[in-house]
């Protein structure tokens, strides 16, 4: 009960919050929740390392959108500016958390593809 009180009183103050945010930080808070229960479903995250999570991945997400531009107008510098972002978030969760538990986390943040083949008839 505890649990699904909390969420829902997140789930307001995100809502809350997201009206007076750019549209850019409202799709990082969306793509942060959606990263939160990706790992959640991995892994058990503290309340600390949910809130250190969600500030640190807001503010990556956020950079990403805002080079996005540059993905027409400049390939090369846009990959190099893509891999400073992703570095420099790896570097503050490890910083934050430690290097096993971010790596730990990191690793339950993406997505499992699913590469089974179809057997043929």
């Amino acid at each position: 009960m505890k649990k699904s009180l909390l969420t829902l009183v997140l789930g307001l103050l995100i809502s809350v919050s997201t009206m007076a945010q750019s549209k850019n930080e409202a799709r990082a808070i969306k793509t942060t929740n959606n990263k939160i229960e990706l790992i959640e479903k991995s892994i058990k995250l503290t309340n600390i390392e949910k809130e250190t999570f969600i500030e640190l991945n807001k503010a990556y997400v956020t950079k990403h959108f805002d080079l996005k531009p540059l993905k027409e107008s400049d390939p090369a510098t846009y990959k190099t500016e893509v891999k400073a972002n992703n570095a420099d978030f790896r570097k503050k969760l490890t910083a934050a958390l430690g290097k096993e538990r971010a790596t730990e986390i990191i690793n339950a943040s993406k997505k499992k593809k699913n590469n089974k083949k179809k057997k043929k008839k």
